[in-house]
């Protein structure tokens, strides 16, 4: 539940927000557990000591549940993109893509809920669009500086960057293939500097 800034949860908002935050944390549970295709809403209440009725109030079913797992790292995910299209230098992209693994990083057990569900759920493949097309977008004002036909392939290149960033993360950070943080940061910054970095165009003087 988002809250309204300098304005403070009452005891009844504050309950609900808790009981909300306790069947995120239960699913959590029961997905890595058994799976999105294996869990139930059963099971998530009892996990949670909750009633079904309770859950109905705040997730309309496990697909929406699944969706506010798996998305909840993106803010922060959105931030960082955000300071890698504004980077000028490689000091300030690597800075935007350390953000990125790390938002990924310290929320990789929501991120692994994420994926998961992403290949049993519709609906969440409906979102994974959406997340990627928001991706994309905040690195419009980059590709639009660019002459079509290179506009479009920059586009192109900036899609599949986005794709590479969320796999490796999953890769890296939740199925646990071994590297350091920092040589993924490294590797993912080359491949970003080269597109917003190198292929850059000059501002005419």
């Amino acid at each position: 539940m988002q809250e309204t800034p300098g304005a403070p949860l009452n005891a009844r908002e504050r309950r609900k927000a808790d009981t909300r935050q306790e069947i995120i944390e239960a699913g959590i549970k029961v997905f890595r557990e058994k799976g999105y295709d294996g869990a139930s809403v059963g099971m998530i209440t009892k996990e949670a000591q909750v009633s079904r009725a309770t859950f109905y109030r705040h997730f309309t079913d496990l697909a929406e549940l699944s969706i506010e797992i798996g998305t909840y790292p993106l803010p922060d995910v959105y931030a960082a993109l955000r300071a890698m299209a504004r980077a000028t230098t490689q000091a300030e992209l690597r800075a935007g893509v350390d953000a990125a693994v790390d938002a990924f990083r310290r929320k990789s057990t929501y991120l692994a809920v994420g994926f998961r569900a992403s290949v049993s759920s519709a609906r969440f493949l409906e979102e994974d669009v959406l997340i990627r097309e928001r991706c994309i977008a905040i690195f419009a004002e980059e590709t639009q500086q660019r002459p079509q036909p290179e506009r479009a392939l920059a586009e192109l290149r900036i899609a599949m960057l986005v794709d590479q960033l969320l796999y490796v993360c999953y890769e890296f950070l939740v199925r646990g293939r071994q590297a350091s943080v920092a040589d993924l940061t490294d590797a993912l910054t080359s491949f970003w500097a080269a597109e917003l970095l190198l292929r850059r165009p000059v501002p005419l003087s």
